[in-house]
């Protein structure tokens, strides 16, 4: 289904077009795949092409799956992990067990010619007839009650991974990463941004990036929030130090890699460095500070020392507490180029920041409602694709495009 609206704005006297490329109940995930986006809408998942922004026939999740790869193909976990027909692992008894009542969990497994599983012990590594357990450091939140009859919780926090090539894995959990070499030892990686990551107290994790770099070749990004430590390694193979580290000032958002007319930036989002002060300003205004700075990449892959620009807006956020544990959390959709800084917020209203003086300029009504995942735009050329929950029609949930133009 694909239907266009035309949003006239007065502001800039530019016209740009929203498109729906899909929809329907209890939108779960996002996220990009090779030859596209893929959508899980409850126990479906389905592919939208970047070609052409069409979304595909839905594919529904068997009742026997617990786990499914990332890239929308499916695993069965009845006595083994299968792939669609094309690769099947025979394994002694599931890495893990899960609810069968509970939705699929969607991990990134499926990485080529080998298979990673979550373990209970860290990262299955599994090529052919060959399984290699990667141990990672264990990673715990614990929170307790102060009542007689609350109770003590203990999340795991799954660790991710990724691989860097046929022989080489990285493997991260918490503050701590390891790189796994084919049959050899987990070594941690040269990186110390030291205790877990969080944000003037709330806790926060910047996702791992593995951008293509172009002549530099696949790239490794971590991020550290608390300490706003940024390191880029390449050649993981025999290589653990970072080929380059910065710091940013105040606390780390999230990084991503923006490509336009053949031009490359790592775009950060960060916040100023929170203290007590504007920890209390934050509660009171329920907005938060957001700066984007773009780091073009230079001939050798390697970033400038200083941002080539920074724009300036602030964020409304919601806070919770669940006994001793604090959460923040965005209540707006940002996308992000070199030269803007967008946000939509529950009013639908799309509003433009730049290096400009002046109000934000609006450049986009997507309706009442909020977003699913306020990092989660992924870019498909020159269009963004992102969950959206509209306050009409029953709340249904629609997967929108909305075309960059010249922001």
């Amino acid at each position: 289904m694909k239907s266009a609206l035309l949003v006239w704005i007065a502001l800039c006297g530019a016209v740009l077009a929203q498109a729906t490329v899909a929809e329907g109940a209890d939108l779960c995930a996002l996220w990009r795949v090779d030859s596209g986006v893929a959508v899980q809408f409850g126990r479906s998942v389905q592919r939208i092409r970047a070609d052409d922004l069409v979304a595909e026939a839905a594919t529904v999740i068997d009742a026997g799956v617990q786990l499914f790869d990332w890239d929308g193909r499916l695993l069965q976990t009845r006595g083994a992990l299968a792939h669609m027909n094309e690769h099947q692992w025979d394994l002694a008894e599931p890495p893990l067990r899960w609810a069968k009542a509970a939705l699929p969990l969607r991990v990134r497994m499926l990485q080529k010619e080998s298979l990673t599983l979550p373990h209970r012990d860290g990262v299955l590594w599994v090529r052919g007839a060959e399984a290699q357990l990667a141990v990672a450091p264990a990673a715990v939140r614990e929170s307790a009650g102060y009542g007689l009859g609350d109770t003590h919780e203990v999340v795991r926090i799954t660790p991710w991974s990724l691989r860097i090539s046929a022989d080489v894995l990285v493997v991260g959990s918490g503050p701590q990463v390891l790189r796994v070499l084919r049959g050899g030892a987990a070594e941690p990686l040269h990186w110390s941004p030291g205790g877990d990551d969080h944000l003037g107290g709330f806790p926060w994790s910047v996702p791992p990036l593995l951008a293509d770099f172009g002549a530099a070749g696949p790239t490794l990004v971590l991020g550290d929030a608390r300490s706003g430590m940024l390191a880029l390694y390449r050649k993981l193979e025999t290589n653990l130090e970072p080929v380059q580290v910065l710091r940013v000032e105040g606390g780390l958002i999230a990084t991503a890699l923006f490509e336009r007319a053949g031009e490359r930036h790592l775009l950060v989002l960060r916040t100023r460095k929170i203290g007590l002060v504007e920890q209390l300003e934050i509660l009171k205004s329920s907005r938060l500070p957001l700066e984007l700075m773009d780091y073009p990449l230079q001939a050798d892959g390697l970033l400038p020392r200083s941002p080539r620009a920074r724009i300036k807006a602030f964020v409304p956020v919601t806070f919770s507490v669940n006994n001793d544990l604090r959460a923040v959390a965005l209540n707006a959709a940002v996308f992000m180029t070199e030269r803007s800084l967008l946000l939509a917020g529950d009013d639908g209203r799309v509003l433009r920041h730049t290096q400009e003086r002046g109000p934000a300029q609006e450049v986009a009504a997507l309706g009442p409602g909020r977003t699913l995942d306020p990092l989660g735009a992924v870019q498909l050329g020159a269009a963004w694709v992102f969950g959206w929950r509209a306050s009409a029609n029953g709340g249904k949930d629609r997967v929108l495009s909305l075309p960059m133009g010249d922001l």
